[in-house]
């Protein structure tokens, strides 16, 4: 149920052979998303001999690449690729090459392009993302204390706190703690604890 995504923009650079590529990676929760910054990349460097890209996402499963006039299979399918083999999600990255004047032939440009893309992902900061239930919580004031210890130890995620009769709280917590969790809270408050899931989100 887990995957792994970046969190932030990031470019990188490599020269070969006098051959400028330049990599952009972001991260995109949608095909739109994806082609959006595609368009942006390709504004951005109208001069460039080539704007190649590729992105994958989560939603639909979409795969989409480019070779952008490089011959085929020598440029999008090794983004890609590269982007597959570190098993990430709802990224796209597009590689910007200014021609040297020096022909790298087809080995040449496979390792330039798969370069580049693994230098711009590795420069963003790659995250875990992890199902979690939505959980609220209400409880005296006089428990609220131990609660927030358990909730602290569990790496809980408090998304709101509400001060009024009771404390209601309103957190997230990895599937997989869950019920552990719900059963330490009502340990410690001898039962008095009222606790609803009430989504499921994924966070990192």
């Amino acid at each position: 149920m887990n995957y792994k995504t970046i969190n932030e923009y990031s470019e990188s650079e490599l020269i070969e052979k006098k051959s400028k590529f330049i990599g952009y990676c972001s991260p995109v929760k949608t095909e739109d998303e994806a082609i959006a910054f595609i368009n942006s990349i390709k504004e951005k460097n109208k001069e460039a001999s080539h704007n190649v890209y590729a992105y994958n996402i989560r939603q639909d499963n979409k795969q989409r690449y480019s070779d952008a006039g490089e011959p085929q299979g020598t440029a999008g399918l090794p983004i890609l690729e590269t982007i597959k083999k570190e098993q990430i999600t709802d990224i796209c990255v597009v590689v910007t090459r200014y021609f040297g004047g020096t022909l790298l032939g087809t080995g040449g440009l496979v390792r330039a392009y798969s370069g580049t893309a693994s230098l711009a992902i590795k420069k963003s900061r790659i995250i875990t993302m992890r199902l979690c239930d939505i959980i609220i919580l209400e409880c005296e004031y006089s428990f609220y204390d131990k609660v927030n210890i358990e909730l602290l130890k569990k790496e809980a995620k408090i998304i709101n706190s509400e001060f009024l009769n009771n404390v209601k709280i309103t957190f997230a917590i990895k599937k997989k703690d869950t019920k552990q969790l719900i059963d330490n809270i009502m340990n410690i408050t001898n039962g008095k604890t009222q606790t609803k899931v009430i989504d499921e989100k994924y966070f990192s």
